[in-house]
């Protein structure tokens, strides 16, 4: 089963890509989290090399720091919410096109943390996102939340990203007997040029 939310568009026949892959299961989260930042500022410069732009240095910094914090939250999420009882990779592939940069990130996911993203998505998708944004930040204030929950609506909202995501079921990879659901997020930034 399939299920797409958002502005979810497949990566299609693209020919110049960049894929990180690892298994959340192979290390504690605190080792992962660790990695996180140094694998999207990896990322970051090596496609903040590619990224068009007229006014050079100021462009080309943002850009790449712009890269390097979208891939740490997307990793970060997919650490946070992989179910790492199936042993399925994360994967983070990136693609540049003429206007776009495309992350998408997929990972396994439990069925709690399923449905409670899909909830969340659904909420995106009915309010206004400034409207949610404000509201979460003094939800954070008043509960003291550990986890933010600011980064998609950040996206939206500072950034001009389109959100999408695919949901599926899958055989496992370490037993084909066993099926796992999935989530591949994606995430697309406009590129300005100039």
């Amino acid at each position: 089963m399939t299920e797409i939310f958002g502005d979810f568009v497949e990566t299609g026949n693209i020919f110049e890509y960049l894929v990180i892959s690892f298994d959340p299961s192979k290390m504690s989260m605190e080792q992962r989290w660790k990695g996180n930042s140094i694998s999207a500022n990896f990322l970051a410069a090596y496609w903040g090399t590619f990224c068009p732009s007229y006014s050079p240095e100021l462009a080309h910094t943002q850009m790449k720091d712009t890269i390097s914090w979208t891939a740490n939250e997307m990793i970060e999420n997919a650490v946070k919410f992989s179910d790492v009882n199936n042993f399925y990779p994360i994967k983070i592939f990136l693609n540049l096109s003429e206007s776009t940069l495309d992350f998408y990130v997929e990972n396994s996911i439990s069925s709690e943390n399923s449905n409670r993203l899909k909830a969340r998505i659904r909420e995106m998708e009915t309010t206004d996102i400034a409207d949610m944004y404000f509201k979460q930040i003094q939800d954070n204030a008043e509960t003291n939340a550990d986890e933010s929950r600011l980064g998609f609506l950040i996206m939206k909202m500072d950034l001009g990203a389109k959100l999408g995501w695919k949901f599926e079921t899958r055989k496992s990879p370490t037993d084909m007997s066993h099926d796992v659901e999935t989530v591949t997020t994606m995430v697309r930034l406009p590129i300005e040029k100039g």
